[in-house]
């Protein structure tokens, strides 16, 4: 029985129905579940150095925590990424931009913040990339998996994460399906990680997900309780699923790009995250999506049809894979 580890998290406000919310994470196949914990929090410190633990993406992509970071240590600078940016006069949700960052470090402060913040010029939360990379090597699989659903659909709150977190857990069995068989009634095991989402994200992981003790596809679900983000504790696969929310919000654009194709998604996406948003197995004749799209695309792959209004659907991409996957079908 192969065993792997699912950690999602979401990008949007699934609470808000103008929003567009995404769901998503990284599968990867495991061998050794605590070795494999430390060495992941090891290397995701590595990739961001200086950055307390646990790093959070939205955080990092704000120019103002960064001087927050590097002036840790340093006497009278600024202890909360609030007064950094009243401050130095940075706005509080300044994007994270070298040429901010070079502009700040020049300006008169403690050689030792300015030279950290000159550090921080060269730093990025894409390092994390390259962590994730490593994710795939040897005999391990990993890849981005996420389920995407567009401004106005359905109802929001818990409804809505409901019907995310079952376009992923489909998006998975169906992957999972197409691995090397081992033999067996089951024969994958998905370790189940999920962010804390108030007393809903407790009530959807371990009940309304439906395949806690049960087996589908071959797969068996084993949700643990929901985390904090915010905890020490918090498993690292948690903090590279935020990363990969985080960058595939960038790759659908705020607001949606239509016209991006499911090969501009993937290519995007796997440059930002360093994982394949594909499944990739010896019974493939190709790479299949492993992002699902609500609506439109994700009732056609459930009547198993292509439906006529389907070849006008927007974004592009969010019709593409549902048009692979009903090639596959």
């Amino acid at each position: 029985m192969a065993n792997w580890i699912l950690a999602v998290d979401e990008s949007g406000n699934v609470n808000d129905q103008s929003d567009h919310a995404l769901l998503g994470g990284v599968l990867v196949r495991e061998h050794d579940t605590s070795l494999f914990r430390s060495e992941l929090r090891r290397a995701i410190e590595a990739a961001l150095p200086g950055v307390p633990w646990p790093p959070h993406a939205t955080e990092l992509r704000f120019v103002s925590a960064r001087p927050t970071y590097a002036a840790r240590g340093v006497p009278r600078a600024a202890v909360c990424a609030t007064e950094a940016a009243r401050h130095w006069g940075l706005g509080a949700n300044a994007s994270t931009d070298r040429a901010a960052l070079t502009a700040l470090s020049a300006r008169p402060l403690p050689w030792r913040l300015r030279q950290a913040l000159q550090d921080q010029v060269h730093a990025g939360f894409e390092s994390v990339a390259r962590v994730a990379e490593a994710l795939g090597d040897g005999e391990g699989t990993a890849w981005v998996v996420a389920a995407w659903e567009d401004v106005g659909a359905g109802t929001a709150g818990v409804a809505r994460y409901q019907r995310l977190l079952d376009a992923v857990a489909e998006r998975v069995e169906l992957c999972l399906a197409r691995q090397p068989r081992a033999g067996g009634a089951v024969e994958h095991n998905v370790l189940f990680h999920s962010s804390e989402f108030g007393v809903a994200r407790q009530w959807v992981t371990e009940r309304h997900l439906g395949r806690v003790g049960a087996v589908h596809g071959g797969v068996r679900w084993t949700p643990t309780a929901p985390q904090s983000a915010k905890d020490a504790a918090v498993h690292p696969l948690l903090i590279m699923a935020d990363f990969v929310c985080n960058q595939l919000r960038s790759v659908v654009g705020n607001p949606v790009k239509p016209r991006v194709t499911w090969g501009d998604f993937a290519t995007r996406a796997t440059t930002r995250t360093g994982l394949s948003p594909e499944c990739d197995a010896q019974a493939l004749a190709c790479p299949l999506p492993a992002v699902a799209a609500l609506g439109l695309p994700q009732e056609a792959l459930r009547q198993r049809t292509a439906l006529p209004n389907l070849s006008r659907h927007e974004p592009a991409w969010a019709r593409e894979q549902a048009q692979l996957w009903l090639g596959a079908l």
